[in-house]
């Protein structure tokens, strides 16, 4: 097994800009969560743009949680809140821990300008 894989995101035609979360889901299982009021599932393998809408009277910031399914609802993995950026969009990877038995996350900002 490599221990690097290759992505291919295109971002043309596809609207992902300023606060936007492109996620993309390396792990076996679908995994699903909250940016604030914005709810999403992500397949096995699949990629989706998520725009964070805020939950709370704080307009900066918001809630992001994120869960894989267990037997009998949902297993929570991760629950922190997150600033809003009006010049920044984010990248966000799901892939799967071996060293813990369990799911976590990797997540960069790209600033503007976005080429």
């Amino acid at each position: 097994r490599a221990p690097y894989r290759h992505v291919l995101i295109r971002t043309d035609g596809l609207r992902f800009g300023a606060s936007d979360l492109y996620l993309f889901n390396f792990t076996r299982t679908p995994v699903g969560g909250s940016l604030g009021n914005s709810v999403f599932t992500l397949a096995p393998g699949k990629s989706k743009v998520v725009t964070p809408a805020p939950s709370t009277d704080d307009e900066r910031m918001y809630q992001a949680r994120f869960h894989v399914p267990q037997e009998g609802g949902k297993c929570l993995f991760s629950d922190t809140r997150w600033p809003l950026s009006s010049s920044a969009r984010v990248y966000l990877f799901f892939f799967p821990d071996p060293a813990e038995q369990t799911i976590t996350y990797l997540s960069f900002r790209e600033y503007a300008p976005f080429e």
